[in-house]
């Protein structure tokens, strides 16, 4: 298949209807905190993700039926980046999800040779959709986005995630924390990463930092913030690439530079 503008722009007006059904599992199936299944510190899995995965994946397949399937809620080993592959989060915010805190998100990124074709990101509370095909734009709904102007840290209204603690730089994280707090307008977290890049290549923040997060959670923001005018490098400089897991800073251009304080 011939993966063109058109045919891009075809199988998102599709999913666009399959990503408004599964969210509607974000409410059916919101669990009691009793019954959640604990991947690790801060990490849960929820009936909400299991079927959110399942539903997307049949629906998926059938666009795309020899595509390869990266998602959280399965074994990824062996998957070729470089092959036709689509990149699933069920839910990117699921302790957000368990607490009742309204703030999560499904992000589906469809890649080819490493590179994000494209990128859709559901909110099912705001029933927002943030989508971008490659070389083509950025968009909520119909709308193009854009980052915003703000070129000095002082103006700026900095989100950030706390991925550090899971690769043992707490003290690090604290401490780049700290810096955006007395530096910036304001910091702000919402628990989901493929949100937090939305809000930036939005204009809603200004600049978004996070360490240590899978491709899942990035794949779809990637091209998203990209398409919006955004920058997006790891934390030592480079850019982003989709076989591992990597740290986020994203901003426009001019901000950026001043971000680069934080690279290591």
């Amino acid at each position: 298949m011939d993966l063109d503008i058109n045919t891009l722009l075809e199988m998102k007006n599709k999913i666009e209807k399959d990503l408004a059904n599964s969210g509607e599992f974000f409410y059916e199936d919101r669990p009691p905190k009793d019954e959640i299944r604990i991947k690790g510190k801060n990490d849960f899995v929820t009936e909400v993700d299991v079927k959110v995965q399942e539903y997307l994946k049949a629906k998926l397949l059938n666009i795309l039926p020899h595509a390869q399937f990266i998602a959280e809620e399965k074994n990824n080993d062996d998957i070729d980046i470089n092959k036709l592959t689509w990149i699933l989060d069920p839910c990117d915010g699921t302790t957000n999800l368990v607490h009742g805190y309204k703030h999560s998100s499904i992000s589906l990124g469809l890649a080819k040779d490493g590179k994000i074709l494209l990128g859709m990101i559901y909110d099912p509370h705001t029933k927002e959709l943030f989508w971008a095909i490659k070389e083509y734009g950025a968009f909520l709904g119909e709308k193009p986005i854009r980052v915003s102007n703000i070129n000095n840290l002082k103006d700026a209204l900095c989100a950030i995630g706390a991925g550090g603690f899971r690769i043992n730089r707490t003290e690090e994280t604290f401490d780049m924390i700290k810096g955006l707090f007395l530096n910036s307008q304001g910091i702000r977290r919402i628990g989901s990463a493929a949100l937090e890049m939305c809000y930036v290549a939005s204009g809603r923040t200004d600049a978004f930092l996070e360490e240590d997060l899978n491709i899942w959670d990035f794949a779809a923001g990637l091209l998203i913030l990209k398409e919006a005018g955004a920058l997006v490098k790891d934390f030592h400089g480079n850019d982003l690439i989709l076989n591992r897991k990597s740290g986020v800073i994203c901003a426009n251009p001019s901000l950026l530079r001043e971000l680069e304080i934080y690279y290591y």
